[in-house]
């Protein structure tokens, strides 16, 4: 059988009769519908759950919950030294799930990850049935953008992200679900019936639908930004990022670049919520500032003297977040890792996150400055309204001494 489920001569004679008509062997495949012959669905939801989290205590508390089983630290498959996390996140085992998708029943096994600034993913993995088609996966992913699904699915994801609260409480830092989470959904395949190479897949028309989860005709300018976003490290791999979606094909069948593209995501939650906090903040500010100036002078203290105090304050906290946040993890010798990481980012827009952040921070930092100096002002208007008047006490005694 050929990559279409038809016979594997026809699909030859498609190849055979584009190249005799000139085109390549790769164009030829495009429109095959190739057949997959293993992989995985992974569903990733990112929410953040606590401040922070302690990840030595999280990991004691699941080991102490469920045994050693239960948990493990993060290490990548292939052990680069070029990626390095900070401190590797806790994954917990949690209880596995059936869901009804493309009308049939999936076993989904359930994982927790926490990350310590905070953060926790739900990944669902999903085992994608062998001899499924590329056709069948598009429309799975159709499927996965259906708004009632999709309700089900936050639904479900949230409630094993409470049960995993619930295991690592003693690591979580002021813990709390707050409301704002991020999601991504990676197609990892790691084989094809018929021998298909990078480049011939990511040139395949099936490729923006399923990514976008979508049947639609998409654009020429639509689909030369996809191939923008793909990456591939030999001949017969390939990773394609979407906004919320991604292809990942390896035939090792390692999970270091979804590894990879959920970290970033992480990070993208985090620093979209910090900027929000700022949003808020820097709102704050301005109100409390109207406020000090219509409340008028004080002759004893300055009306900012708090205000800054509780601006400096802000933005240790803040730039601290930030800096934990994108010191996490470090991409630096390895090409191929550096650049899936890099797109990630830049697709995600976390460098958009993190520009706005600063440009926020600096707003802060440029008020402090102002409200020191009015802050300085103050006190040396009220310094010298005290040298004054102790040079008019003194006179006052002086007078009084001549005159008694």
């Amino acid at each position: 059988m050929g990559a279409n489920g038809a016979p594997l001569d026809v699909v030859k004679a498609v190849v055979k009769a584009g190249v005799e008509a000139g085109t390549p062997v790769a164009s030829a495949l495009m429109d095959v519908d190739l057949t997959i012959l293993q992989g995985r669905i992974l569903l990733y939801r990112v929410f953040d759950v606590a401040h922070e989290v302690h990840l030595a205590d999280a990991e004691r508390a699941l080991r102490t919950t469920a045994g050693d089983g239960r948990s493990a630290r993060l290490r990548l498959e292939r052990q680069r030294d070029s990626v390095v996390f900070t401190d590797p996140p806790v994954t917990a085992n949690l209880s596995e799930r059936l869901i009804t998708l493309a009308d049939r029943e999936w076993s989904v096994r359930v994982e927790a990850k926490a990350y310590d600034f905070g953060v926790m993913t739900i990944i669902w993995t999903l085992s994608i049935p062998p001899r499924t088609t590329i056709v069948e996966l598009e429309e799975m992913s159709v499927q996965l953008e259906e708004p009632s699904l999709k309700a089900d699915l936050e639904r479900w994801m949230t409630e094993d992200c409470d049960v995993a609260i619930e295991l690592m409480k003693p690591g979580l830092v002021k813990p709390g679900r707050r409301d704002m989470c991020d999601t991504l959904t990676v197609f990892a395949l790691t084989g094809f019936e018929e021998e298909i190479t990078g480049e011939t897949l990511a040139s395949h028309h099936r490729i923006p639908g399923l990514i976008l989860g979508e049947r639609v005709t998409f654009s020429r300018q639509l689909r030369d930004e996809l191939r923008r976003s793909s990456f591939s490290y030999s001949t017969h791999d390939l990773v394609v990022i979407g906004y919320d979606a991604a292809l990942v094909y390896d035939p090792t069948g390692t999970n270091d670049v979804s590894t990879l593209l959920e970290f970033a995501l992480a990070q993208t939650l985090e620093l979209e919520l910090e900027d929000r906090d700022l949003d808020q903040r820097v709102a704050l500010m301005h109100d409390q500032l109207d406020e000090r100036r219509r409340a008028g002078q004080s002759w004893r203290n300055s009306p900012y003297e708090t205000l800054r105090r509780n601006l400096l304050s802000q933005h240790l906290d803040f730039s601290e977040v930030l800096e934990r946040v994108t010191s996490a993890v470090k991409v630096t010798e390895d090409f191929y890792y550096a650049k899936v990481y890099r797109e990630a980012v830049r697709v995600f827009r976390v460098d958009e996150v993190v520009a706005s952040a600063n440009h926020k921070l600096e707003l802060m930092s440029r008020t402090y400055s102002m409200l020191s100096d009015e802050v300085d002002t103050h006190t040396s208007h009220r310094l010298e309204r005290v040298v004054i008047a102790l040079i008019l006490f003194e006179i006052v005694l002086t007078l009084l001494a001549k005159f008694t």
